[in-house]
């Protein structure tokens, strides 16, 4: 098995998926359109057949429309963003430019988010992942539960427009740089502002009783997915120390060995729409891999590292919905899944996932 390709590739070896990743972009542009054309038309097929009934009838048949139509359109680009997060790790194309240029549409389609912003934002989570007081993220979902899940999209919105205005005042070695990219990010939230409010109304589509709406509900939407990557993970030193007592046979704690994230084991439509983004662990120990990767990882680690693990959002958000955002360990304590062998030094997996020789 020594010959056979690695099965964590490093970042430079991995297969990128382009064409599919940009294959999924137009697919879900396509249901997009399709979902605002059937929403008109069944509001006009309403307002026909309804027109002898009561107008409160029509005014709730009407609002039902409207809703169901903007959870899904809001599902459809929110996994435009999931997308756009392959951009920010540049993996969504191997070609940096239309690595940035498709990541940066892609991302200020979902609520206007700036790419590069986005970006630095992002790497520095990575950087600093659930270390208390130094991690981005808390800002937004480091408050009681009903706050992160109601107020986090607006909350990243605002953190993120902060830094394009950063980077637009930026006085420092890299300001060419930096001016650069928030005009860059700029230009992206601008073409989005044109395909919705120009392109889209020059095609007949009505923005108040279809676009708008979506972008009413869309934070819920990130939410409902966004709150379970890392809200209700204990504080690093808890974790590692709790995994310790566990396992202390297994006790070599490595960076592999930090658990600073959620896993929602959840059904084949969720892991398509949201790119396996719900391997959110397995993510942040392999950030510059493709989502592609991510299944496949878990279940060839999950007997060496340890994870915490909810079978669903909906487990997910019954578990942490009555905590706070950094949980004891034993809180949770159903949802870790300990290792049951000690990882192998140096370990290199093969596709088949086993250990290759000479590992």
């Amino acid at each position: 098995m020594a010959g056979s390709q690695p099965f964590i590739p490093r970042p430079s070896e991995q297969r990128i998926p382009t064409f599919d990743n940009f294959l999924k972009a137009s697919i879900l542009l396509g249901l997009f359109g399709l979902t605002l054309w059937m929403t008109q038309a069944l509001l006009g097929w309403l307002t026909i057949s309804l027109a002898g009934f009561p107008p409160l009838l029509q005014n709730i048949a009407a609002g039902a429309v409207i809703v169901v139509s903007a959870v899904v359109t809001a599902l459809f680009i929110s996994a435009q963003g999931a997308i756009a997060h392959e951009g920010i790790h540049r993996v969504l194309c191997r070609n940096r430019f239309l690595n940035d240029l498709f990541g940066g549409f892609l991302s200020a389609l979902v609520v206007f988010l700036p790419f590069y912003a986005n970006r630095k934002w992002h790497l520095e989570h990575h950087g600093e992942t659930h270390e208390h007081g130094i991690d981005p993220e808390e800002a937004l979902h480091g408050h009681g539960f009903w706050i992160a899940f109601l107020f986090g999209g607006p909350i990243a919105i605002w953190q993120h427009y902060k830094i394009v205005f950063a980077f637009l005042t930026d006085r420092g070695p890299k300001r060419r740089t930096r001016v650069f990219e928030g005009l860059k990010d700029l230009g992206f939230v601008g073409a989005a502002v044109a395909f919705y409010f120009v392109l889209l109304p020059a095609l007949g589509v009505n923005v108040f009783v279809t676009v708008l709406p979506m972008f009413a509900i869309g934070p819920l939407i990130y939410s409902f997915r966004a709150v379970c990557d890392h809200y209700g993970v204990p504080e690093l030193a808890e974790s590692i120390a709790y995994v310790k007592r566990q396992r202390p046979q297994l006790d070599r704690l490595g960076r592999f060995r930090v658990v600073d994230s959620w896993v929602i084991l959840t059904n084949p439509f969720l892991n398509w729409l949201w790119s396996h983004l719900n391997y959110q662990q397995v993510h942040h120990r392999y950030p510059f891999l493709s989502h592609v990767y991510l299944p496949e990882i878990y279940e060839t680690t999950k007997d060496y590292q340890p994870y915490l693990v909810a079978r669903g959002y909906l487990d997910c958000l019954r578990t942490i919905r009555s905590r706070p955002y950094y949980t004891r360990p034993e809180e949770v304590a159903d949802h870790f899944q300990l290792p049951v062998h000690a990882e192998p030094v140096g370990l290199k997996l093969n596709m088949a996932g086993e250990p290759e020789a000479g590992s």
